[in-house]
């Protein structure tokens, strides 16, 4: 088995890792632990479908991206409004200005 923190094989009956000292609570507790065989299948999944990995990826980059050149472009045209508004003689709240 391996450990979940720093990755480095460790003996089955381990109850601390020998490398980073975390430690390990139970022997088939998967939180703490990768399995090899469950980890090479990951491995060979991506391996495999390289292409919809980096699509997916990707969208979600696009997608977080596009979030923040929207809220960017939001803000902006908020203080255009408000700095116009003060140039008209209102306060940012559109009551007249004293």
């Amino acid at each position: 088995m391996y450990c979940s923190k720093c990755g480095k094989e460790i003996a089955d009956n381990s109850q601390f890792c020998g490398n980073c000292g975390k430690e390990i609570t139970g022997n088939n507790n998967k939180n703490n632990i990768l399995n090899a065989d469950n980890l090479q299948n990951i491995i060979e999944f991506v391996k495999k479908n390289k292409t919809v990995v980096i699509v997916i990826a990707s969208i979600i980059v696009l997608v977080i991206a596009m979030s923040s050149i929207s809220n960017h472009k939001k803000k902006q045209e908020r203080k255009e409004r408000i700095h116009q508004e003060i140039l008209d003689g209102l306060d940012y709240r559109g009551t007249e200005l004293r």
